[in-house]
């Protein structure tokens, strides 16, 4: 059992506790905040997090994912529309994220300099990212 301030964490019990009360979380969220607790005073990176937490369930979330094909819905889109696509992104080209704007009506396309295909908090093209989400939110 681990014990940080008025928290405890069970891993026998598949239990959280707050106080006297018993916190729900979703499964693989307990098993990311027992891995953190079990290796903290370190720095664990998102890809061992994906590796030891979601192992080959990610990679077939993955597979499954990447077969998924919007091209016939993509036109019936009625909505106001922002695609954001890193220029270099090491899954997807940017070739499919432009395919995709041409087939969503009136959709706005944004490049970021990123070779990631999930943007992170601490990359250069973080702020362009918020900047463009928010004008696209308060136009």
């Amino acid at each position: 059992m681990y014990v940080f301030g008025d928290c405890a964490v069970d891993p026998r019990r598949f239990e959280l506790r707050r106080g006297d009360a018993t916190e729900h979380i979703e499964p693989q969220v307990f098993d990311v905040l027992v891995y953190l607790i079990r290796h903290r005073g370190r720095v664990v990176s998102k890809n061992e997090l994906l590796d030891q937490v979601w192992g080959d369930r990610f990679v077939r979330f993955l597979e499954t994912f990447s077969g998924i094909d919007v091209t016939e819905v993509a036109p019936t889109v009625a909505c106001p529309t922002l695609v954001v696509h890193s220029r270099d992104d090491q899954r997807v080209p940017l070739s499919s994220a432009r395919e995709l704007v041409t087939l969503i009506p009136d959709a706005q396309f944004v490049t970021l300099p990123s070779r990631n295909h999930i943007l992170t908090s601490n990359e250069p093209a973080w702020p362009q990212f918020l900047d463009e989400v928010s004008a696209f939110l308060l136009a």
